[in-house]
């Protein structure tokens, strides 16, 4: 529907995050985001892709670990998924 509307103009999302420890962790839906491991972060970052969103902001207030090691880990295993 956005692309009716908008064309080629691109479409951007938002996740509020909560990036658990356990890569493996399943995706537990909250009000605007989820609760996750990298994988399951992963999962959702190419569903999100396939249904057309071209820009995805992190929100981190949710995050209960330390925001260092969540960019780490977002940085490490997350982004390479997607960049070559």
């Amino acid at each position: 529907m956005w692309r009716d509307v908008a064309g080629n103009k691109p479409y951007v999302s938002f996740i509020h995050l909560n990036l658990l420890d356990d890569p493996d962790a399943p995706i537990k839906r909250h009000r605007f985001g989820v609760e996750t491991g990298v994988n399951g972060l992963i999962s959702e970052l190419k569903a999100m892709r396939n249904a057309g969103v071209n820009h995805i902001g992190l929100h981190f207030r949710r995050n209960e670990l330390p925001i260092e090691w969540a960019l780490k880990h977002i940085g490490e295993h997350v982004l390479p998924k997607f960049h070559n």
